[in-house]
């Protein structure tokens, strides 16, 4: 471009001289005078000089349009400079974004795998990798919506009742090595109209589709309870397990996921109520039973918290000498809208909320406050205390039975403990450790209500018991036939033989009374004797 422009100049120059020269030329001509050097007339002159000026004049346009053209080719010049170095910025911000597209999606995949791993733990459970409850229950939802008219399903509630037991016994590690077998366990018993998952604690939730009859359902159920017929071997130990089962049924008891998971575990409630490894279906009744159950498990726990809870003592005498050698502490419950209580209506309980614990302590804390003073000046003088096989499983027992008798100065020696039979074989190792520590405390251990169980008399022989209460079921039987009486006979000569102290319970008449001092007891305690009074009475009753 820059040769055309200087050719051009060029040109335009070259043509500006031959018009000046002209315009010389012409103008003498135009201006002489004569014939002499006229080359043309005067109107060829005149055309000449306007040709001249029209060239001029295109000259002067020629030159104005080539500074506007070198101006816009400069700024044409520099606009593609611009350019090329905006195209440069473009190309390097290009590659930028690519670069931050490409860690935007990186991001955005660890985000989701985050995301996808949240919602896992969300709706898995760590340990079993089951679905966790709340999976369970938007399957539940999900199944409820397209339920089918006259479709029949089941929600299953399984819980391990003695987890707890295990775990005091074995630990904690064993306890999570239990639950995954018995995910395990459960899962061999069910098919593909089953989901399981895993509940709070030691529960599974067990969701059964396509139920055409109950008949087959039982016998998922039964098949669900026999794989647990078998011991469970964990890392230390062996131990047997106990499953009780509540189903509610779809859409007959309910048909929304929270109502269900409620009656199931109604049902599951009264399952353990009725004993161990039992399965119960929802109804109504239940409902009604279990809000009463709960309310007096709120009630109980209220009460411990704000001591309404009593020790009264019953009289033991010794047969021999018509003196009162001990007492039985018996604690009542004074509720505020039902009266006084007795052990009955509420110890079993708290022994199956484990509150038997803390009530136990309280118990134990009062006998040792109330009894300190009079206990200084009778040393032979034992109070007895029923401790329950929960207690007694408790891994802090000792340790509290050592604090509590520290804290009051209450001797060792004038406490008796009432252990009852000890009906789980699991238990009775557990039974025997502690019986064993508490012995070398220096506390008395007494065998309560024998002749009640089955096998009385073999954790007679294996549990080392310093005295023996026959329930007053098998003394009554004497009074029956003469072959009783002879059995009873035996049976305190076998207790004298073991060096233990036998003592007979619930007398109420001389009749019995002779009949035991005949067959050799050594104690007895009774409404002949003295009902159970508070410990201001009894203390101005002895």
């Amino acid at each position: 471009m820059r040769r055309k422009q200087g050719k051009t100049i060029i040109g335009l120059a070259a043509g500006g001289w031959l018009l000046t020269t002209s315009y010389c030329a012409a103008a003498q001509v135009v201006e002489g005078d004569g014939a002499d050097g006229f080359l043309i007339g005067r109107e060829e002159g005149y055309l000449l000089i306007g040709s001249i000026v029209l060239l001029i004049v295109l000259f002067v346009i020629t030159f104005i349009h080539m500074r506007k053209f070198n101006k816009s080719e400069k700024a044409l010049l520099a606009g593609r400079s611009k350019l090329s170095e905006d195209y440069s910025k473009l190309e390097a911000d290009y590659r930028r974004l690519s670069e931050e597209k490409a860690s935007l999606e990186s991001q955005y995949q660890e985000v989701k795998k985050e995301r996808d791993k949240a919602e896992k733990l969300a709706y898995t459970d760590y340990l079993t990798s089951l679905p966790n409850e709340a999976n369970f229950i938007r399957i539940l939802d999900s199944v409820i919506l397209t339920l089918r008219s006259g479709e029949l399903i089941a929600v299953v509630m399984a819980e391990i009742s003695n987890f707890q037991e295990i775990c005091d016994r074995s630990g904690y590690k064993c306890g999570d090595e239990l639950l995954i077998d018995a995910a395990h366990r459960i899962m061999q018993a069910l098919d593909g109209n089953d989901a399981l998952a895993r509940g709070s604690g030691s529960r599974f939730l067990i969701l059964t589709q396509n139920i055409e009859n109950t008949s087959g359902f039982e016998d998922k159920l039964k098949k669900i309870q026999k794989v647990f017929s078998y011991p469970v071997v964990l890392s230390t130990s062996e131990c047997f397990v106990n499953l009780n089962i509540g189903i509610t049924l779809v859409p007959k008891d309910g048909k929304s996921s929270q109502t269900l998971l409620k009656n199931a575990e109604t049902a599951l409630y009264e399952a353990g109520r009725r004993g161990e490894n039992q399965y119960v279906y929802f109804n109504e009744s239940l409902t009604q039973e279990q809000l009463v159950k709960l309310q007096m498990q709120a009630d109980l726990r209220g009460a411990i918290a704000g001591r309404e809870f009593s020790v009264y003592y019953q009289p033991v005498v010794d047969l021999h000498t018509h003196k009162i050698v001990g007492a039985e502490a018996l604690v009542r419950w004074k509720h505020p809208k039902q009266g006084i209580l007795l052990p009955a209506d509420f110890l079993p309980l708290a022994e199956q909320s484990g509150m038997i614990v803390e009530l136990g302590r309280m118990v134990l804390s009062a006998v040792c406050k109330e009894w300190k003073s009079y206990i200084e000046g009778n040393r032979e003088f034992k109070i007895a205390v029923n401790i329950s096989s929960r207690q007694l499983r408790d891994d802090e027992f000792i340790g509290m039975v050592e604090e509590v008798l520290g804290a009051e100065e209450f001797p060792a020696g004038c406490l008796q403990f009432d252990i009852e039979e000890i009906t789980r074989m699991e238990d009775r190792e557990v039974v025997l450790d502690t019986v064993l520590s508490l012995k070398e405390l220096g506390i008395s251990i007494c065998f309560d209500n024998f002749g009640k169980g089955f096998s009385s008399l073999n954790q007679l022989l294996k549990i080392p018991f310093d005295s023996l209460k026959v329930n007053n079921i098998l003394l009554d039987s004497v009074f029956e036939n003469s072959f009783s009486a002879d059995v009873i006979g035996n049976l305190v000569e076998l207790a004298h033989s073991l060096k233990l102290t036998v003592i007979a319970e619930k007398v109420e008449f001389t009749e019995q009374e002779e009949v035991l001092v005949g067959a050799g007891f050594d104690c007895a305690q009774g409404y002949l004797y003295g009902h159970p009074l508070p410990f201001q009475e009894i203390e101005q009753f002895l």
